[in-house]
């Protein structure tokens, strides 16, 4: 875990300890669910990346051992860079209209 995401939980606990609220809604609140939740999507990616690799399955994951996250555009277009095992090829997955993009689908998408 980086060094902002332990001080964003120190904080967090130290407000709890101190009786401050930190309820749903307060702004420590709502960066610490953040944290956590792009902790799990993170592992989760992970995770089917490492089953897609000992099966090598015909699927679509996050590439980069299933660290990749998605990149949002000017445009509008949120690409996800994606591995399939079974092809052994690398493309980008549009997460707007859950479809594989080639090459030059992609870079239209975000021009």
């Amino acid at each position: 875990m980086n060094s902002n995401a332990m001080a964003l939980l120190s904080k967090y606990v130290a407000n709890v300890t101190a009786g401050l609220d930190v309820g749903a809604g307060s702004d420590l609140y709502n960066e610490a669910v953040e944290l956590m939740e792009s902790k799990v999507r993170e592992a989760s990616g992970v995770l089917d990346y490492n089953r897609a690799k000992a099966t090598k399955a015909d699927r679509w994951v996050p590439a980069n051992g299933g660290y990749e996250t998605e990149c949002r555009y000017k445009t509008g277009a949120r690409l996800l860079y994606c591995y399939n095992f079974a092809l052994g090829k690398h493309a980008y997955l549009d997460l707007n209209c859950d479809r594989i993009l080639t090459d030059r689908e992609a870079l239209t998408a975000i021009m």
